[in-house]
Order: structure tokens, then sequence, then C-alpha cells
């Protein structure tokens, strides 16, 4: 299911989310249909939803690069 999965297990429907986000329905629609999303949008959408400590894991060779998903939020959010 993609992003929708985070907001469902965060028990938020699109329009929760919305609120969090500042935005309309449609558009967290929009972000949770999309094949590519900015790091930006994916850090704040999981915010948005109440994730914590959220990260992206690479695996490369062995060993596992894991970068906070915080930092991709841009400037308006440091």
């Amino acid at each position: 299911e993609g992003l929708a999965e985070i907001r469902k297990a965060a028990a938020l429907t699109q329009k929760d989310l919305a609120e969090r986000l500042g935005t309309k329905q449609a558009a967290v629609s929009r972000i949770e249909n999309r094949d590519d999303v900015l790091l930006s949008t994916l850090a704040s959408y999981a915010v948005a939803a109440g994730a914590t400590e959220a990260r992206i894991v690479f695996h490369i060779n062995g060993v596992d690069v894991s970068l906070p998903l915080e930092r991709f939020r841009g400037p308006q959010h440091a």
C-alpha cells in the first residue's frame, strides 16, 4: 500500500493527516498515490503521522547505512 500504511498504522484518516500537514485531504491522497516522492515530503508525512526516529536504511556490501529522515525535512523545519 505504500505511504498509506504509515497513516493507517497511526490510526489516522487522510483528513486527519491533512490537518496535521496544514493541507487538504486531496493533497494527502495525491501524495499517497504517487510512485515517486521527495524525501522532504516523506519526512513531513512521517512526522505528521507521528513517526519517531524515522530512518532510511540502505544495505550496502553487508553494512547497514542508516540516515535519519528528519534531516531531509528542509530548513523551514530546523
